[in-house]
C-alpha cells in the first residue's frame, strides 16, 4: 500500500466536474489524508501500541469512504511511504522522520525532540542523529535499489552528492558500486574497465547537469589509456550491433564470379586473423555495395 506524504495543509484534493466547490470546503473528510489520520489516531488512542508510519497498514485498514483508518480484523498488508527525493528539501526529511518515529501524533510533534520544538523537519532529523555520517544516505539508496532501475539509481547518486551533505562520496561509491552498475555488468561481462568507464561517466554526465564536477566528490577517475580503449571498445560495439537484414544474410549466395573471388581472398584474411587492407574498385552499378554488404553480414 502507498502511504501518503505531504507538508502541512499541501495535501492532494481530487475535484470532479460535479462536485460542489463550497461543500467540499465544509467538508472536513476532504482535508484527511493517510498521513494525518494516522496522527489523529496516535493521539486519541495514546495506550495503543506505537507503531511507524509504514507498518501502520499491518495493524489498520484505510477506508477509502470515510477517509480513515480502521483496525484490521483479517489479512495483511504491507505499506511503503511514497518517495521524497532529497532535492524537495522537507518533504524528504519529513519522510526520513516517518521511518524512524514511532506514533508521532503531528506534523509539530515530529519536529519536537526531547522536549525541544525545531522550526524545520530537517533540523528536528538532525536532533534525532538521523543525519550522522551518511547513514541516511545509504539508507535512502539501499531502498531505492529494491525498486528502481540501475539508471534512476545512478540519477539518484548523483542527486545526493549535489544536494546533500556526503561526509565520504568515496564510501558511498564503493558501497553501492556493485548495484548502480549492474546493468553495464550484465551487458557487457568481465570486462571490468568498460563496466567502470561506463558507471562513472554516466554518474558524471548527471552531476555536471546539476552545475557540478565529478572532481567536487573524490569520485573515481579515468585513465586516459581506459577513456581510449573504451572508446574503440564502443566502436566495435556500435558496429556489432548494427541489424542485419535477412537479404544481406544471404547475400554470398547471389554473388557473382568477380564478387565471390574477392569475397574469398577478404574471408581467408578474416579467418586466418592476418591484418590486411582491402580497396575494391569498379565503375558504378558493378555490385561493390553488395559486396560490402555481404561481408558484413558474415563477420
Amino acid at each position: 500500500m502507498a502511504l501518503h506524504l505531504h507538508l502541512p495543509n499541501l495535501q492532494s484534493v481530487v475535484l470532479h466536474e460535479t462536485d460542489d466547490l463550497v461543500h467540499l470546503a465544509s467538508d472536513n473528510r476532504t482535508s484527511r489524508t493517510m498521513l494525518t489520520e494516522f496522527f489523529r489516531i496516535n493521539h486519541l488512542d495514546k495506550d495503543s501500541p506505537k507503531y511507524l508510519y509504514s507498518k501502520f497498514p499491518e495493524h489498520y485498514v484505510w477506508n477509502y469512504g470515510y477517509r480513515t483508518w480502521e483496525p484490521r480484523h483479517q489479512r495483511f498488508s504491507v505499506g511503503r511511504i511514497v518517495c521524497a527525493n532529497p532535492i524537495e528539501g522537507e518533504r524528504y526529511y519529513l519522510r526520513l522522520l516517518l521511518l524512524h518515529v514511532r506514533g508521532p501524533t503531528s506534523f509539530n510533534g515530529l519536529k519536537t525532540v526531547d522536549g525541544v520544538f525545531y522550526s524545520s523537519f530537517r533540523a528536528a532529523a538532525q536532533a534525532y542523529g538521523l543525519l550522522e555520517g551518511d547513514n541516511a544516505i545509504e539508507e535512502c539508496l539501499r531502498e531505492a535499489s529494491t525498486f528502481q532501475m540501475p539508471p534512476a539509481l545512478r540519477r539518484l547518486f548523483a542527486t545526493l552528492l549535489v544536494h546533500c551533505e556526503v561526509g565520504n562520496p568515496r564510501l558511498l561509491w564503493e558501497k553501492f558500486y556493485s548495484l548502480l552498475s549492474e546493468d553495464f555488468r550484465r551487458n557487457y561481462g568481465s570486462n571490468e574497465k568498460l563496466v567502470h568507464y561506463k558507471t562513472i561517466t554516466d554518474i558524471a554526465q548527471v552531476i555536471e547537469s546539476m552545475g557540478k564536477h565529478q572532481a567536487d566528490f573524490d569520485l573515481p577517475t579515468v585513465s586516459y589509456e581506459d577513456i581510449q580503449l573504451c572508446k574503440r571498445v564502443k566502436e566495435i560495439e556500435e558496429e556489432l550491433n548494427i541489424p542485419v537484414s535477412p537479404e544481406d544474410i544471404i547475400a554470398v549466395s547471389k554473388l557473382n564470379t568477380c564478387q565471390m573471388e574477392a569475397y574469398n581472398i577478404i574471408m581467408q584474411y578474416v579467418h586466418d586473423q592476418k591484418p590486411a587492407s582491402f580497396f575494391i574498385d569498379g565503375p558504378g552499378g558493378t555490385g561493390k555495395t553488395y559486396l560490402y554488404k555481404a561481408l558484413l553480414a558474415t563477420v
